[in-house]
């Protein structure tokens, strides 16, 4: 699943309304992949993958691009 909105700020509010609508067009996914961005981080989302039994992975630091061609991952059709 990839998913992403315009927004002026990257702010908890911003991400958890992208987050929770690609949850809700294509469910939980086994692993989420983001940077180290601390709202990334923040307890409020972490709860909720926790609950959902998402693993969260982190972009390695220095590493803003990773190599996804090599990645099974799929889209949910949304």
């Amino acid at each position: 699943m990839l998913a992403s909105a315009l927004s002026p700020t990257q702010d908890l509010v911003a991400v958890l309304i992208v987050v929770f609508d690609a949850l809700r067009k294509c469910g939980s996914p086994e692993v989420i992949v983001s940077d180290g961005g601390t709202v990334f981080s923040a307890k409020r989302l972490l709860t909720a993958y926790a609950a959902l039994g998402v693993r969260r992975e982190q972009i390695p630091q220095g590493q803003p691009w990773t190599n996804y061609i090599e990645s099974p991952f799929g889209s949910c059709g949304a």
